[in-house]
C-alpha cells in the first residue's frame, strides 16, 4: 500500500513531504533539518515545494532544544553526501537561523574532499568566529573542553609547523584532528605527513616515561 507514491520518489531519488509541507514542519520544525539529514545520507533532492516550505519555515528552528538540533548537525556532517546538504541549507538561508555557524558551512560546502565532525565543525567555526561558541551550544564538558582546544590549537598551527612540543603536549590524534580542520581553511596546509613523522620519532609518550 502506497498512499503517497513513496516509491516513486525512493526510485527517482526525491525527498518530499507528506501532505502540506508548511503543516509538517509547524508539527516539528525539526523535520527541516531531518530532511538535510536525510540529503547528507542519501545524496537525494529535496522536492521543490518541500524546499520551498523549509525556507519560508526557517524561523521555527529557534524553537526548537539545542540538544535535538546537535544531533541532527551531527548526521549531516558525517553523510557521505554532506556538501550537498550544506549547500542545500545554505540555498534555504539556514545561515538566518545558524549565524555563528554560517562562515563554517561556506568553507565545508567547498571542500567535498574534507570532512569534519560535529566536534571539528564547531572548533572550525568558533576559530573563524574569534568567540567562543562551545559554550552556547549544549554540549557535554568533554565535548565543549575539546571544542576550545581544538580551536587554539587551530590558532597556533594555522601559519606555524606542528612541532614535537606542540604533538606531545596535545597528543597525536588531536593534532590529527586540527590538522583537518587547518586542511578544510586552507588545503595547501597539510601537515599529517609531519605530525605522523613526529610521533614515529617522538622519544616519550607522557611524562611517566622520564627517567
Amino acid at each position: 500500500i502506497d498512499h503517497h507514491e513513496g516509491l516513486s520518489d525512493l526510485n527517482h531519488g526525491i525527498i518530499r513531504s507528506i501532505g502540506d509541507p508548511k503543516r509538517r514542519f509547524e508539527e516539528d520544525a525539526l523535520r527541516i533539518l531531518r530532511a538535510c539529514r536525510f540529503q547528507s545520507k542519501l545524496g537525494f533532492v529535496i522536492e521543490a515545494t518541500t524546499a520551498e516550505a523549509m525556507r519560508d519555515s526557517r524561523h521555527l528552528l529557534l524553537k526548537i532544544a539545542n540538544e535535538r538540533i546537535l544531533n541532527e548537525w551531527a548526521k549531516i556532517l558525517e553523510g557521505a553526501h554532506c556538501q550537498m546538504a550544506i549547500q542545500t541549507m545554505i540555498d534555504l538561508r539556514m545561515t538566518d537561523v545558524f549565524p555563528e555557524l554560517a562562515r563554517g558551512m561556506e568553507l565545508l560546502r567547498l571542500r567535498s574532499n574534507h570532512s569534519l565532525n560535529t566536534i571539528q565543525f564547531f572548533a572550525l567555526c568558533q576559530y573563524l568566529n574569534q568567540e567562543a561558541l562551545a559554550d552556547s551550544w549544549r554540549f557535554s564538558k568533554k565535548e565543549r573542553y575539546m571544542i576550545n582546544r581544538l580551536a587554539e590549537l587551530v590558532e597556533v598551527t594555522q601559519n606555524d609547523l606542528f612541532d614535537a612540543l606542540i604533538v606531545f603536549g596535545y597528543g597525536t590524534a588531536f593534532a590529527l584532528m586540527a590538522n583537518q580542520i587547518n586542511v578544510v581553511i586552507n588545503p595547501d596546509n597539510d601537515q599529517r605527513p609531519r605530525i605522523e613523522d613526529i610521533d614515529r620519532h617522538m622519544p616519550i609518550r607522557n611524562t611517566c616515561d622520564l627517567a
